[in-house]
C-alpha cells in the first residue's frame, strides 16, 4: 500500500482516534487473523472520513466499533445465516454496510440480504476504488442532505432505510432514520433469513415480531 493512498485518505478525515503503539495494533490484527489490515493502521488508528459517512474501526480503544469487539463471534455476527467465518470487518459506510477482509481480499456485507459481496482482490485496490468513488462507498452526499434537514448525525449512529433498499426503498433522506447499529443489525438479520434463496423480482411479505408485515419486491 502506498503512502500516497493513505495520505489522500487522511485528507478526508473528519476525526481520528488515538493510537496505541504499532506492535499492539499488529498483535490485535494477528489475533483476528487479519494481518493484511496492518498497512492501513501504519499512520492512524481509524476514524471518521468523508464528513463522517465512512468509519474505519479503531484498535484497542473503548469506542463501540473497536475492531476486536466489533468482530466478536458472539456479537451481532451470530444473528446472520451467512457464513462470516474468516471475514474481519474494519469499516462501515453511512448505512452500516460493513467492509471486511477475507484473507487479502476486501468484501462487503449487505446486511439487508445477509450476502457477502466481493469488492477487490487487495486492500490497496479497494482504497483506490474508495478514493475514486468515495460517495458510492461512503454515502457522503446523502449524509450532507440528511444533516441539512436534521442536524449533525450523533456519534455512534448510522442511517438506515425505513423501507429496505433491497425491497425497493428509495435512496432519499425521507427513507432514512438514525439509530445505533446493533438493534437494527439484529432486525436486518431476521429479515435476511426470509430473503435467503429468493430471486430478484420475488414479491416478499415478511411477518414481523411486532405483528406488522414488511412487503416489497426483491431487487438486489
Amino acid at each position: 500500500m502506498t503512502g500516497k493512498l493513505l495520505n489522500t485518505l487522511l485528507r478526508q478525515a473528519t476525526d481520528r482516534f488515538p493510537a496505541p503503539a504499532m506492535p499492539a495494533i499488529r498483535s490485535a490484527l494477528a489475533r483476528l487473523g487479519a494481518p493484511s489490515l496492518a498497512p492501513l493502521y501504519e499512520t492512524f488508528n481509524g476514524g471518521y472520513f468523508f464528513g463522517g459517512a465512512l468509519e474505519i474501526f479503531p484498535v484497542g480503544t473503548s469506542h463501540y466499533t473497536e475492531i476486536e469487539s466489533w468482530n466478536d463471534a458472539a456479537g451481532w455476527r451470530k444473528d446472520f445465516d451467512q457464513d462470516l467465518d474468516g471475514v474481519v470487518f474494519f469499516a462501515h459506510d453511512l448505512f452500516c454496510f460493513p467492509y471486511g477482509v477475507r484473507g487479502e481480499a476486501v468484501v462487503r456485507l449487505n446486511h439487508e440480504t445477509g450476502e457477502i459481496e466481493p469488492l477487490a482482490a487487495t486492500l490497496t485496490l479497494f482504497l483506490e476504488q474508495l478514493l475514486d468513488e468515495c460517495d458510492y462507498y461512503s454515502g457522503q452526499s446523502l449524509l450532507e442532505e440528511w444533516e441539512e434537514e436534521h442536524g449533525p448525525l450523533p456519534i455512534g449512529q448510522r442511517l438506515f432505510a425505513k423501507m429496505p433498499f433491497v425491497l425497493g426503498g428509495d435512496w432519499e433522506t425521507d427513507n432514512l432514520w438514525a439509530s445505533e447499529p446493533l438493534p437494527v443489525l439484529a432486525f436486518r438479520a431476521f429479515c435476511a433469513k426470509h430473503l435467503k434463496g429468493k430471486a430478484d423480482g420475488t414479491r416478499v411479505s415478511i411477518s414481523l415480531p411486532n405483528g406488522k408485515r414488511l412487503r416489497g419486491v426483491l431487487q438486489r
